[in-house]
């Protein structure tokens, strides 16, 4: 027996991809890409040749990792940016067209309805995220990063995609309008992007506030962030990028580190607790830090990215089956 594809899934992308939309929009898509990958790559080799005290093929490292940290992180942003605008509308849009009720008295299930809205999302991102490979392969071919990174990274992306579009398919069933649905879903995205951060730097403000030791607020905050999800997966050891701003670059440490602005490593070095240069770092005689001395602090048992896993996992399936029992025909809300 053959595997039937999803109807609503069936009709949905047929209705995306027909016509010029979806080449236009994988047009405009790869050519923002392409120009930032362009100006990253020429200002990340710009610095590493301007840097003093490392070998060329270090800074190349360096440059090849700032460029995928770059690349990785935009191709997020854009997806966060996109998802909800494909999805929010869904089923919103069958309501004011009224061709939902139809749907609800066929044999269709809810579940069937809300897994194909959500499906047809997550399969024209995956489309998004398969064309990003070639400029992602660019800064694997300049060195600095495993291939392990690069899947790593995408499939965070496209599970966060998942995520996005589930809590979107929501908020456009939960809602009778379109223009409601799409503004309450980017609102949602942007407080997971903005407003945990927000809430992290009050927390650190308090904490600094209470005593003279280093403020330490729970990170925890931020297990809902999809950029520090990202950044915890894919950025490099924060304490050795933190040792390397306070010491600069040196014989076999930090070289990579001392001239590149890698985002994602930032992110990772914002949330880890300070090292104190003047107790838990020692230095020789030249000033060069002893890095098997040095304290480092204590990390959570947890990663980050783990938690968010966790905490999105719960989030998509709340949604999907809260957006399943709001579809149940006959639905008095659609009266």
């Amino acid at each position: 027996m053959g595997v039937t594809m999803n109807p609503v899934l069936g009709r949905e992308l047929t209705e995306r991809m027909r016509g010029p939309r979806a080449m236009v929009m994988l047009s405009v898509y790869l050519g923002v890409l392409g120009a930032i990958v362009l100006i990253v790559y020429k200002a990340m080799v710009s610095g590493a040749n301007n840097g003093f005290g490392s070998a060329p093929v270090t800074q190349l490292a360096g440059v090849g990792q700032s460029l995928f940290e770059w690349t990785l992180m935009f191709v997020l942003l854009l997806v966060l940016f996109l998802v909800p605008g494909f999805t929010a509308g869904s089923v919103a849009g069958e309501r004011e067209r009224q061709t939902l009720l139809p749907m609800q008295v066929t044999l269709l299930r809810p579940i069937d309805i809300v897994l194909g809205k959500i499906g047809s999302s997550v399969m024209f991102t995956l489309l998004l995220v398969v064309a990003t490979l070639p400029l992602l392969t660019v800064s694997y071919l300049v060195g600095g990063i495993r291939v392990i990174e690069v899947f790593t990274g995408l499939a965070l992306v496209l599970f966060t995609a998942l995520s996005v579009a589930a809590i979107s398919v929501a908020c456009s069933t939960f809602l009778k309008r379109v223009q409601t649905a799409t503004v309450f879903s980017y609102a949602l995205v942007l407080f997971l992007i903005v407003g945990t951060v927000i809430m992290y730097a009050v927390a650190y403000l308090v904490d600094q506030s209470r005593g003279i030791d280093i403020a330490d607020p729970p990170a925890e905050i931020l297990a809902a962030n999809p950029m520090v999800a990202l950044a915890e997966l894919t950025g490099d050891d924060p304490y050795e990028r933190q040792l390397a701003r306070n010491f600069g670059s040196g014989p076999g440490f930090g070289s990579q580190y001392s001239n590149q602005l890698a985002p994602l490593s930032e992110i990772r070095v914002g949330i880890a607790p300070d090292l104190n240069f003047a107790n838990d770092v020692r230095v020789d005689n030249f000033g060069r830090p002893q890095l098997d001395e040095v304290d480092l602090p204590e990390r959570s048992a947890i990663p980050l990215w783990v938690e968010y896993l966790a905490i999105t996992s719960v989030l998509t399936a709340v949604a999907v089956f809260a957006s399943a029992r709001r579809l149940r025909a006959p639905a008095e809300f659609e009266r």
